[in-house]
Formats: C-alpha cells, structure tokens, sequence
C-alpha cells in the first residue's frame, strides 16, 4: 500500500525529551485517590493484546488454533467505577481522529493529555489509553466473537459501544502495515510494564526515604514514556482506519517503531 511520509511524526520524534516534557508536564492536574488498580486491569489487557496479536501474527501466516485461548477478566479489589465513562470518551476521541491522519497525531495526544487524562497519575494515563485502545483493536480484528473479548469488555465495565465504522483490511495487501502495528503493540505493553516498574520502585524508595540519582533520572523519565505510549496508540488507531479504507495513504510507522523499542528497553 501507498505510504505517506510522516513528516509529522519525524518531526516530533525530532524534539529533544526537554521539550516534549515542557509540555505534557503543564497538562499534569492529577485528582488524588481515583485508585484505579494499574496493575490488575495492566495484566488483563496485556494478556488479551498478547492472544490478539498472535492470532493475527498467526492469520498473516496462514495458521490458526488460537481460537480457543481465554484471558482471565479483571481481578481486583479497586475501584472500576470511573472504567466506563472514561474510556468510552477515550475510545471515542481515538475513533474520530483516526480519519484526520498523520497530522493530528501530535494534537490529538495532546488534547488527550490535557483533557481526559488530565487528572491521573501518569501510570494510569498509560493503561487506561492502552485499555481503551484494546477495545478498539478486538473490534477491528471482530475479536468480539472471542470468549476472552467478551469477558474482558465485560470487566471493565464497556457495555455500550458505538458501532464499529471500519472494516478489517485484506491481509495479504497490507501484511506489513499490519505486522508493524502488532509490532508497536507489543513493544508498548514492554514499555508499560516498565513504567509500573519505575512508578513501584519509586514508591518504595519514598516510604523508605531513599534518593539516589538514577533512580530519580529513571522517575523523572516516567512522562516522556507515557508520552510515547500515547502517541503509539494514537498513530495505531489511524493506521487501522487507513487499512479499512483503499482511498487513505498508510503511515510510515518505522520511526515510531524504533523510538518506542528504545523506550521499552530503557
């Protein structure tokens, strides 16, 4: 398929980490004791993006036998409350960019920054756009039809959706656009999994009155990941809609690709 040249992404990955966390620090208004259990809705959706993307690994292949496989739902004693409402509003701000492209790609990770996920902790920015974007990617695939779907929509509190208005893409056409989006999914589960490790560590350290200079210069990059994690998202969701439809050029993701492995290894 016809590539566009992401201009717009070279760009941004053109910013030094100084600029980038001018600006999403000003979007920081965190609300204390939301409580939002990181840890336990992180496992679920990375056990259901693990199964997803193998199914559609095994899809590109020609094999199958995944089918079956199940996800345990959300196992927590937090609060799932604020779940439903919040990421309905992210899944719908994902869908209604997607057909604006490359160059909303920076705006629309932004405005979800400064907006809808305003108020948490930076861990929970991270899986909760991660979250909302699970939904989405097993509605495009029509993973719906999967029992483990099923009960993780249903763990999270999702039970009104808008109709889906895009349709999977010819795999054999677009095998390597579609091979980078499984690619940049699992380098962003990596990524927040490191976050939720940097965000423990530092807890730790605080209730024992411990400050040592790496592990300030690896809290202090807590952001600027959460920041990747949110662009990745955003340019995943486009690069769907771009596959559904043959009139849409598809993004050049190798930039992206490379700058959220270096994050994911940090």
């Amino acid at each position: 398929m016809e590539q566009s040249n992401c201009g717009v992404l070279v760009s941004e990955l053109s910013m030094s980490d100084d600029q980038i966390l001018k600006q999403i620090r000003e979007t920081h208004v965190p609300v204390p004791n939301q409580n939002i259990p990181c840890s336990d809705l992180f496992d679920a959706i990375r056990s259901f993006l693990y199964l997803a993307t193998q199914i559609v690994d095994n899809a590109l292949l020609g094999a199958g036998g995944l089918e079956n496989l199940e996800v345990p739902a959300v196992s927590t004693t937090g609060d799932l409350s604020l779940l439903p409402g919040i990421l309905d509003q992210l899944s719908t701000v994902l869908r209604r960019s997607a057909p604006c492209g490359e160059t909303e790609l920076k705006n629309t990770s932004m405005s979800i920054l400064r907006n809808e996920l305003s108020s948490f902790s930076w861990t929970e920015k991270a899986v909760l756009i991660l979250t909302a974007f699970a939904v989405d990617y097993g509605d495009f695939w029509a993973l719906v039809k999967l029992q483990s779907f099923d009960r993780l929509v249903e763990s999270v509190g999702v039970t009104k959706r808008e109709p889906t208005t895009i349709n999977c893409p010819d795999l054999i056409k677009c095998e390597k656009e579609i091979g980078d989006i499984s690619y940049l999914i699992k380098d962003t589960l990596e990524a927040i999994k490191c976050i939720i490790e940097f965000e423990r560590q530092s807890n730790w350290a605080d209730t024992k009155g411990i400050k040592t200079t790496l592990l300030t210069t690896v809290t202090d990059s807590i952001p600027l990941h959460v920041y990747w994690v949110i662009v990745t998202v955003v340019a995943c969701t486009t690069q769907m809609f771009c596959l559904s439809n043959d009139t849409v050029k598809t993004l050049d993701l190798s930039p992206l690709i490379e700058k959220i492995s270096t994050t994911s290894n940090y």
